[in-house]
């Protein structure tokens, strides 16, 4: 489920389940989705050698203002294997950052490891849900 929903862009959903056991041998099970926002593209940044950057930056397929894909990440980087070093590790060198007010996600690739780059990055992280109660609070 979290797999089909991120594919279409709903980052921030919620589900519930709600387990009801019936006299018999049955069980039921319900489970309460809410998808929340939808995010689109906003935009591709790749941190790196410029030659290597130059390279995949127009091979991203994922227009600015479509549905934001999660998947898509995974399916770019090894369709482009042979252009991202060997040394690559998707779940440390991918980063998202989610725009809660514009419901936008722009996609940072670490093909080096940058420790300015990776300092402001950290203070792009927000947690969007936490935000919305936030908003809702007050």
């Amino acid at each position: 489920m979290a797999r089909i929903l991120s594919s279409q862009g709903f980052l921030d959903f919620s589900a519930v389940p709600d387990t009801r056991f019936d006299s018999g041998s049955s069980v039921n099970l319900n489970i309460e989705v809410q998808e929340g926002r939808q995010y689109r593209m906003d935009k591709l940044e790749i941190v790196g050698p410029s030659e290597i950057a130059d390279k995949l930056q127009p091979r991203w397929e994922l227009e600015t203002g479509a549905v934001f894909d999660a998947s898509y990440v995974k399916t770019f980087l090894e369709k482009n294997s042979s252009l991202v070093p060997a040394d690559f590790v998707q779940d440390t060198g991918v980063e998202l950052f989610k725009d809660c007010n514009s419901s936008t996600v722009s996609v940072h690739i670490h093909l080096t490891q940058d420790p300015q780059h990776a300092a402001l990055d950290r203070t792009k992280h927000v947690d969007c849900r936490a935000s919305a109660e936030n908003k809702k609070s007050n």
